[in-house]
């Protein structure tokens, strides 16, 4: 257990103090995979391997719980019936291919490669190894964040990035909360964009809820109470302190260095993403579950805010933001029992 707690320590150092370096890059990424891919004990593995497994035959695929969230369920099908893997290969399959479409769209911002997979790797990394699911509809969902980005037409980019949502959705159903980031195309008046998102808010909570309660009972017991109103305040600062940083310290690095003003590509689209999911916070009162969505797009802002680290009069900023990020980072997973997350992590990996 000690040399991968020793080596995850100074893969982050090293990704802090070599920012632009391509070989720490590939090593946290590497890294990353191997500890999550081969990682078979955590609270919620034992699970997924039960549904991997319950997909063993031709007609396994079908039927009426098949219809929620049918894109893991195929998934697992695909990896047990047609492919033949067992479920270890398949995990670790999986995660890697997840890996290649973050990596990609972090490498989109072509700046601090390294600084942002170090980021990533200290505060959600943990999280990402227990929420599987989850770990792989970001995955996707960071594909359509590229599509928003991209040159296309405002028009293929609202289509494709729907579809995208929709099929990252299959796997997760929280990721039909970002469904709202397609408003970062338009310019819409606030109120507008405010009652549109609080339709879309109270439609995609009923629908959440229902799904949850109807098709898994238990699981939607175990998520009331996991977050107290102390916990959805922690969540919400954080998120404030988020579009805060966004909006203010980049212009304050461009107006000390105007070089930097081409470097921060995707700022306006990043920016309205953060103020976007302020809209939301009312939910985290609901369930710390909502506060997933915000989750979405802390990898969006660690690669737009690495640029502020090449000002070295800001760059403690971001050091500020992300160890906020780290310690009160999701207290719906009693964040206060870190440490039993990295025991089960870091002891069940067999190679060490």
């Amino acid at each position: 257990m000690a040399l991968p707690i020793f080596l995850y320590i100074i893969l982050i150092v090293a990704g802090f103090t070599y920012k632009k370096s391509k070989a720490i890059e590939i090593l946290i990424l590497l890294f990353a995979w191997v500890l999550f891919g081969w990682n078979y004990m955590n609270y919620d593995i034992e699970n997924y391997e039960i549904r991997f497994n319950s997909f063993d035959s031709a007609d396994s695929i079908i039927g009426v719980s098949a219809l929620i969230e049918p894109g893991f369920k195929t998934l697992c099908w695909l990896g047990n019936y047609v492919l033949g893997l067992s479920f270890q290969q398949w995990h670790a399959l999986i995660v890697l291919l997840c890996y290649l479409s973050i990596y990609s769209f972090i490498r989109k911002f072509k700046m601090n490669q390294a600084m942002v997979m170090a980021s990533y790797l200290f505060t959600i990394f943990i999280i990402d190894v227990i929420q599987f699911r989850f770990f792989i509809a970001m995955s996707i969902t960071l594909c359509g964040f590229s599509v928003l980005f991209s040159d296309m037409g405002r028009k293929k980019k609202a289509v494709y990035y729907f579809l995208i949502v929709l099929l990252a959705s299959s796997i997760h159903a929280s990721s039909l909360f970002c469904l709202i980031f397609v408003l970062i195309l338009y310019d819409i008046k606030p109120v507008y964009v405010a009652l549109l998102l609080f339709v879309l808010a109270i439609s995609l909570t009923t629908l959440f809820l229902f799904f949850d309660s109807y098709f898994e009972v238990e699981k939607a017991e175990s998520y009331e109470g996991q977050t107290g109103t102390l916990g959805a305040v922690f969540n919400s600062l954080l998120q404030i302190a988020n579009a805060l940083f966004i909006s203010y310290i980049p212009n304050k690095v461009v107006k000390t260095n105007s070089s930097f003003s081409d470097k921060l590509i995707h700022s306006d689209y990043i920016k309205r993403m953060n103020w976007l999911l302020l809209l939301l916070i009312p939910l985290y009162f609901q369930s710390g579950q909502f506060s997933r969505v915000f989750r979405f797009v802390l990898l969006g802002n660690f690669c737009y805010l690495s640029v502020v680290c090449s000002n070295k009069r800001f760059s403690y900023y971001l050091y500020l933001l992300l160890i906020a990020n780290r310690i009160i980072r999701f207290p719906d997973f009693e964040f206060y029992r870190q440490t039993f997350l990295y025991n089960y992590i870091f002891e069940s990996f067999s190679l060490f």
